[in-house]
Parts: C-alpha cells; sequence; structure tokens
C-alpha cells in the first residue's frame, strides 16, 4: 500500500483550535444570538472522536439556558460541528473516525444535548 506523505499529523488541540476558530461566531449565525459564547473540546482516539461543546448564556440577549434554544437550531449547529469536525480530519489518521459528543450548558450541567453518531437525546425530555 502506498504511503500518502501528504497526510496531515494532527493533535486534538489542533483540532480544537481550528473548531474554536470557525465557530468564533456560533451563537450569532446559529442562535441569533451573539453574546452566547461557544468553547468546543475533543478527546477519544483515531476511530473515535468526542466532542464537547459547552454553551455560555452569561450574557445571552434571547436566551436564559440552553433549555430555551429550539430543537432545531441546536442540532443545526451539532450538524455543523460534526461536519467541520470532518472536514478538518480528512486526509488524517482520524479520517473515518465515529464521531459522538455533546452539547452543555456552561452554568446549569443538567441541560445537555447528545449526539450518538445517529441521534440526538435532549436532557429536558422527559
Amino acid at each position: 500500500m502506498p504511503v500518502n506523505f501528504f497526510k496531515q499529523i494532527l493533535s486534538f488541540s489542533d483540532i480544537e483550535d481550528e473548531l474554536n476558530d470557525y465557530f468564533t461566531d456560533a451563537g450569532d449565525y446559529y442562535f441569533g444570538d451573539d453574546n452566547i459564547d461557544v468553547d468546543i473540546s475533543l478527546s477519544g482516539a483515531e476511530d473515535g472522536l468526542v466532542y464537547k461543546a459547552t454553551l455560555d448564556f452569561s450574557n445571552a440577549e434571547d436566551y436564559d439556558n440552553l433549555e430555551d434554544v429550539s430543537k432545531t437550531k441546536v442540532k443545526g449547529f451539532l450538524n455543523a460541528l460534526k461536519s467541520e469536525i470532518n472536514s478538518i480530519i480528512e486526509d488524517t489518521d482520524f479520517e473515518g473516525a465515529d464521531i459522538t459528543g455533546k452539547a452543555i450548558d456552561n452554568d446549569n450541567s443538567s441541560y445537555y444535548v447528545k449526539y450518538n453518531d445517529s441521534t440526538y437525546t435532549f436532557s429536558w425530555d422527559y
């Protein structure tokens, strides 16, 4: 099998930096509130990546917490996050990894949305 000399070598921190740069304006773009701060971290291994998107509503104008955001908007953001991760890891050792994760409210950890690579689970669905 030929060696791909152009294959990128990325660390979790490289991917996190790219994601945080890309989603700098996520509060405004995905939720319509530019005062929602988003911080993305990553863990896992080459065959499975796990993201954690922490949303801080402390200065938000339109929402008190993650539960206030429509599920459609949250899913749109998380779909975009998964898509961007796939774009970043293309042609790297992480390419093809299963991607799972969650979005969590910075101030109220009981509000979260988990993604298991196929479905979303909202913590406030009873």
